[in-house]
Order: C-alpha cells, then structure tokens, then sequence
C-alpha cells in the first residue's frame, strides 16, 4: 500500500472556471492511493484506490455507481450485480491475483458494495462497505446518498465512516453534469477534522446515437482553490454493438484503459492502469449481469414463447406482494419489439381458452404480419381451437394442434336471452322509456322475442363479422372465400379431418414441437421474462412517456358495492384519478384514452366525457377502441381528436333509455306489504313498489329527449358531423368498427398499438415509452385468495336463513336456473348502488358475445 501526497501543476483560471458552473453534489471516491494527507491545516481523506476503475461523475452508470456517484442509481434502476478481481505489478515485488477484490450490486436506486484490498506490507488488510440509494426526482436531476464504512484497515482508515452525496442533471441526450460530496462528516485525523472532498464533472455525447461520450471532471478537497485541484479527462466509445473501449488521463500522469464486452444479460472486461512512464501499475477484471437486456456482441438466437389463454386485461388490478399481471398492452408490445428484435427468430404462440374480444384478436394478427414481413417466423400452437382462435392462428406461418383434438370452426352466433315469462312468474315488471327504435336494451326485460328493429340490427353487424372472419382465413389459408364458407358450414373437423384438409398444418404433442418446427433458437424465453428484461436505456435524456388511460368495464357512477371480488368497472372517480396521475407526470407528453366498455350510467359517462375534455386540453388526447366502446362507451371516447377502432370492434348505439322495477306483484306473492308515509306529491317516485303514474312517466321521457339532444348534439360537434346525421346512425344503432369508419363514426382503423404511436406523433415523439394509468394497486390478488371463501360461504348461506332468504313459493329447477341468468343479467344493467332510483343508461341493447 502506498501513501503519497497529491499535488497538480497550475491551469488558467479560465480554464477553471468552465468546470465551477457544475456545482451540483457529493463524491464516493476514487482517488490515487491510501491518503491521509496534511498538507493544509485541515487534513484528507482519499479513500484508496483498488478493484474498483475510475468512472466519471456526470457519465458512470450501472452498480458501480455507487462509487463514484450515488446519483447515478436513481437514473437506471435495473438490477445490476458485478463482481472484481485485481491484478497488481509484478515488477514491484508484490506481486497478487485476486487478493483484492469487490462486489457491487443495485437494486431499484438502492446500491450496495463491499471491497478488501489486501496489505502487503504486513499491517490490516482494508475491508469496506457502501450502500447507497439515488433518486430521480423530475427526470433531469437525480441526487444520491451513501454511507461508506470501513470495518478494517491501516492507519487513520481502521474504523472510518463517511457520508457522501452525489447529483446529477442531465436535461438532454447530449450532456451531463454530474457532481459529488464525500466525507460530509469530517472525520477526524489525529484529532483533527478532515475535509469534505468534491468532484465535479461534465460529459458530452457528441453523437445522436450516443456511441461515443467524452468526459472532463475536478477533484479537489473544499479547501482548495480550482487551481489547486486535479484534473481528469476520459473518453468511452462503442465501435460496434456490445463492445466498449475506455481510456482516461489525469494530471498526475496516470492512465488508464479498459475494454467490456455485452452478452445481453452479462457482461465481462477489463482496466488496466498505468503511471506517466508507461510502467503498468495494475488491472482489475469484472464480469457481471444486469437484469435488462444490453446490445450484445454476440448474436444469439431466441424463441420467443407466448402464452394467450385466460383473462387478459386492458389495466389488470396489481399486487403490492405477488406476481405482477401482464396488461393487453404487453404483449402487443412485445411481438412488435420483437419484430425488430435481431436476437428473436421464432415466435410460438399457444392459444388457450381466453378473454380476448374479436377486436383485441385482429390486434394480435396485425402484429402477426408485422412479425412476419421482419423474417421472424410465427407457430400457433391451438390447445382451444375456437372460431377466433383459428381466426388468430390464419395469421401465422405455421398452425399446429394436438393429435387428438378437434377444430371448432362452426361460424358465428349470438344469442340473445329475454325474460318477460321469468319476471311474470315471480311478479317483477320492469318500468322502460327508451330513445331510439333500435335501442334494444329494454326487449330483454319485456318481452320473449327480439324486435324486427333488433333482428335487422344484430344481423348486420354479425354479418359483417362473419365476412371479416371469412376473409382473414382466406387470406391466411391461401383459399378463396366460397371455399372457406363451406368449410364453415360443414364444421366442425377433427384434427385429422383439419389436416386433410389444409385447416392445420401439423398435428403433435406440447412436447414435440420444438422438434417440428424450423428453428436456430439456442434457447427460449417467455413473454413475462422478455417483458420484464425490457431494453436498457442508456440515453441522458428524460425520456418521454405516452400515458394510457384505460376505461374497461360497466359504467357506473361508483364502485360497486364493498365485496372485493366484484370488478369495479368504469366510474367519474376512477377515471378522474387516472388523467390526474398521468398529467402529474412531468414526463407525460401524451394520452391515449383506452376504451372497452358497453356503457352504462348517462351521468357518470357525461362526467367522464367532460375529464376527457379538460385532458385533451392539456395533453394531445387520442382514443383507442377496444373490443367494445358503443353507447356510454362511445360517449366518453368524444372528445378524442382521433378515435381509432379495430374492424371488429363493437361500437355505436348512440341512444339512451331508462329502467326502474316494480315488485310490487312479488311483495303480494310472499306477503309483503309496503306502507308509504311522505311529505311531498313526488316523494315516492323511485319507489320500486309501484309502477310510474302517467306524468312521472313524461318527466322521464322528457328528460330522455334532453340527454339524448345533447349526446347526439356532443357526437356531432366532436365528429364534424350534424345533429341529424349524428341521429340517422344513433337510435341505438350498433355498427362494427369498419361500417363506423364508413359511416364516419371513428377516424381510422387500428389497434392500441397504432393508437399509441399516432399519440406520439401528435406531440412529437421518436423515442418514448409507455405507462398504464390509472395505476391500480392492492396488498393480495383476491380473485382465488382462499382467505376469501368464507365470505363467499356466508353470502351463501344468507339465502337459507329464516326470515331473510326463505321463499314462500317455489320455482322449478328449469325456472330457477333463468332466475340466476337474469339476477347476473340485472346486475350488469343496473347501477346497484342507486338500484332504487330511476335511471337514465346509456348501455348497449345486451352483453354481446360472438361465438
């Protein structure tokens, strides 16, 4: 171990001035050796050299950050382990490998390292710790703090502590000023206080890809003058993709260079040092990994396996403990990442039962044809070989099914329940007023046979679905659309059938197809790992993000009662919450608003149009439709300066209608007899114990004309449309996205993903990345928490205690079960927390669902 002194020749105040203006924080050291230095009247402390290389305080990144800078982890919040080894002269009779060495590692802004440097000289080896944590605070500056301690060591070191601080500000892709503060403290040495030592830095990247950055940075205690400090310069550039080469020189005449290497998820390299004349001093080597993804030097193959089964959600509700769920958004991403992806060849996708609409699949095939136009290679695996999931997997190079299986190809229905007989039976009459001669919504409740209106209706636009999935399994199959049709109509085929026909392209086992299909892959690597390894992001700059808002469910104007297992919908509140949280983001440079909702409250979407408003005036507002955004849900997309929708999508049925039950023929059938004692002509007029008389039923037309007048008169004003047209394709029609975009309904046709990236042309954007509001957190998952089955129990168990569950009638099997059907039906078309209220909805004629 050596003890040296410092000392610096003298520069122009000039040209020490430049390096003043960086006055920002805090210093982990880096410094020339073992110092105790008492050259002033306050001594130094410069912790030693060793093991870790000198890195730059405005450019150093990664674990070893929290040497250098603190700061630094608040930038890049990866999770980053490295481990090193030295190797010191042998010229100078000490000769060792690998008796010093050092551990760094980071974890979301949180830093930790531990070194020992050995002695040679027969006296303490020197043993320390760091942990340290960097926090970014506006996306340009990022300050950091740590704590050093060293448990073991020579002279003045045995049992030091220091803390340090550390800053960063980097408004821009091009340059970085970095500065730090050790030793705030002011340890003692021999009794007396030591100084605070400071390092500023600057560093520019010249280069818009960021490939070459080039370092200038002082070192000096808070005693000295700018002229008296010690000045350092380096340069780190990328020749080629995976490879870095670094070089540095200071006023003492020090050098150093080194070389790393990227392997994707690992890295390894190498500094040497070397003193004024060119004697070779030292070295470390380091190897290490990082938990997002590097430009690699080596070009390995990936397959990159997806699984779609299950419920999948546009804005799925987190868990604080347990695995994250992945969004739609997710894995439309990745397959468009991975189109650009040099490290993916083959894509496997196994196909499940799952929740995904008609609209949601048309997104996946698109991104499908993205993928193949790139060269990569697409498998669908169908272990639920439905009409849309064969319709998704026309969309690959290759279908494959199990041998013992069946293709479900059978054409599309809906069906289409109506309940007048059931209600009759238990006495329940629903009160109706409606706009609009194709707003269906009321038919369920009244009668037992669907309208002409709603038969022409419903057969249009699943007609239109039906040619839509005709002309992509033409497509995909190379057939011509007659021939598709009958096939069709013959359906279903077992998978022999299906491969004699041409339907499929292989039959096998899970476990055979890695053997069946063409690959190079030396591995394969999920959706939920290649999602979390994400890309690293080196850039300085603040980099700007497309906030989507997501409106999915039922639209409601509150949360839906306090049992934790019910889906909570769409409310003024919630979405409310989620704009503010995006336009809280000072990165926020853009919104795409997310819509898969039937509609549902008149006021509460009339509230949440108005959110969208006020955000559109703030932040470019583009809407993305989903599988469904018809009524109240086309509502709220309004405001929007473009609406996308997918072909599929169901959306329309601009009309309004309100509900309100009578009971009263139930509370005569099991004996209840309701007493009404009011103040005020009207005070009864929610009652559901009485149908409406005859002017509450005009107050309730009247204010249906008025809602309706406005929704049209929004729609119009908003699509360039009038009032007029806005009607002619109102009354509750329902369209599908491509008769909208016809009947100028929506802007454009396309999925999330192109909504996305038109939000970001709206604002100016190249680079960017996306977030998912509102953000949704809870402690536990409750969907299978088996804490959850009690309650569950108990609400059971209600229906069979005397006095409240018991029936004086009975219901035979067949009529119970409709009872159920339309107990789940009533849930979703009325807002259960105002059920004794009067309603004005604004909901689709029924839950469509295409099979």
């Amino acid at each position: 171990m050596n003890l040296m002194r410092t000392s610096s020749p003298s520069l122009s105040i000039s040209a020490r001035a430049l390096f003043a203006a960086f006055v920002i924080l805090f210093v982990c050291g880096a410094a020339v050796g073992f110092v105790a230095v008492n050259t002033l009247a306050t001594p130094r402390v410069l912790f030693p050299e060793g093991v870790h290389f000198h890195r730059f305080v405005a450019s150093v990144s990664g674990a070893e950050s929290i040497w250098t800078n603190p700061a630094a982890l608040g930038a890049n919040k990866s999770t980053a382990t490295m481990l090193m080894f030295d190797y010191t002269n042998p010229n100078s009779g000490v000769s060792q490998y690998a008796k010093d060495w050092g551990l760094a590692t980071s974890l979301g802004g949180f830093g930790y390292t531990r070194r020992k440097l050995a002695n040679l000289s027969g006296g303490k080896d020197y043993k320390e710790q760091i942990f340290g944590y960097g926090q970014d605070t506006d996306g340009k500056f990022k300050f950091g703090l740590s704590y050093r301690y060293v448990s073991e060591g020579p002279l003045e070191f045995n049992k030091r502590h220091a803390w340090n601080l550390g800053a960063l500000y980097r408004s821009g892709p091009y340059w970085s000023l970095g500065a730090t503060w050790s030793n705030l403290n002011k340890g003692k040495v021999a009794g007396i206080k030591s100084a605070v030592e400071q390092v500023y830095g600057l560093a520019i990247r010249p280069m818009k890809d960021g490939r070459l950055t080039l370092d200038a940075e002082i070192a000096l205690s808070h005693k000295q003058n700018f002229s008296e400090g010690v000045i350092r310069l380096g340069a780190t550039g990328s020749p080629t993709r995976g490879l870095d080469l670094y070089g540095s020189w200071n006023e003492n005449d020090n050098y150093e260079f080194g070389v790393r290497v990227n392997l994707e998820h690992s890295f390894i390299g190498g500094h040497s040092r070397h003193s004024s004349n060119d004697n070779f001093r030292s070295a470390t080597t380091y190897f290490g990994t990082v938990s997002e993804r590097q430009e690699s030097i080596l070009k390995q193959k990936r397959l990159l396996h997806v699984g779609l089964s299950g419920s999948i959600y546009e804005n799925p509700l987190q868990t604080v403990f347990g695995r994250q769920k992945l969004t739609f958004y997710d894995y439309i991403a990745s397959f468009y990442r991975a189109a650009d992806d040099e490290s993916i060849e083959n894509i496997l996708v196994t196909v499940g039962a799952n929740s995904l609409s008609w609209a949601q699949t048309q997104e996946i095939r698109q991104a499908f044809a993205v993928l193949r136009a790139n060269g990569k290679q697409v498998y669908v695996y169908l272990n639920s070989a439905s009409n849309s999931s064969y319709y998704l997997a026309c969309a690959a190079d290759k279908i494959i099914i199990p041998p013992a299986s069946y293709l479900g190809l059978t054409g599309l229905r809906v069906e289409l329940s109506f309940y007048a007989k059931t209600l009759e039976k238990i006495g329940v009459t629903i009160e109706a007023e409606k706009i609009g001669a194709y707003k269906t919504a009321t038919e369920q409740w009244m009668a037992n046979d669907p309208s002409e209106e709603n038969r022409e209706m419903t057969n249009r636009w699943l007609g239109d679905l039906h040619q839509q999935l005709v002309e992509g399994i033409a497509t995909g199959r190379d057939f011509s659309p007659e021939k598709v049709q009958q096939i069709i109509d013959d359906g279903p085929y077992t998978s022999t059938e299906a491969e004699k026909l041409g339907l499929i392209d292989l039959l096998a086992y899970p476990d055979e197809i890695p053997k069946k299909i063409k690959t190079l892959a030396s591995r394969s690597v999920g959706l939920r790992e290649y999602v979390r390894e994400g890309e690293l992001y080196d850039s300085w700059g603040t980099r700007p993000t497309i906030a989507v808002v997501v409106a999915e469910g039922l639209i409601t104007s509150s949360p839906a009662g306090g049992d934790p297992t019910v889906k909570k919908g769409i409310t003024p509140g919630g979405m409310g919450r989620g704009f503010a949280q995006a336009l809280a983001n000072p990165n926020v440079q853009g919104l795409t608003l997310r819509v898969n909702s039937p509609g549902g409250s008149a006021l509460a979407s009339d509230l949440i149009y108005r959110q969208s408003q006020l955000a559109k005036d703030a932040r470019p507002l583009i809407v993305s439709m989903s599988g469904v955004a018809a009524s109240g849900g086309y509502y709220i997309a309004s405001a929007a300066k473009t609406v996308f929708a997918d072909p599929a999508t169901i959306t329309g049925s601009i009309g309004i209608f309100a509900l309100k039950p009578d009971l009263s023929g139930l509370y005569s059938k099991i004996g209840v007899n309701k007493v009404y004692i009011k103040k005020g002509e009207n005070a009864d007029f929610y009652s559901i114990a009485r149908p409406f008389r005859e002017k509450e039923r005009l107050k309730v037309r009247n204010g249906l004309r008025e809602l309706y007048q406005r929704f049209i008169e929004i729609a119009g004003e908003e699509r360039g449309l009038s009032a007029d047209s806005v009607d002619a394709l109102g009354e509750g029609r329902v369209w599908t996205g491509r008769e909208a975009l016809a009947n100028g309904l929506v802007d454009s046709l396309g999925g999330l993903w192109e909504s996305v990236r038109s939000t970001a042309d709206q604002a100016g954007l190249e680079d960017y990345q996306v977030e998912i509001y509102p953000k949704r957190k809870t402690l536990f998952s409750f969907g299978g928490n088996p804490l959850l089955a009690p309650l569950r129990a108990l609400r059971r168990l209600v229906a069979f205690i005397p006095g409240v569950g018991e029936n004086d009638f009975e219901l035979d099997q067949a009529t119970e079960s409709a009872l159920n059907e339309l107990l789940t039906a009533g849930a979703q078309s009325f807002d259960t927390e105002n059920f004794s209220e009067t309603q004005y909805l604004m909901r689709l004629p029924y839950d469509i669902s295409v099979e």
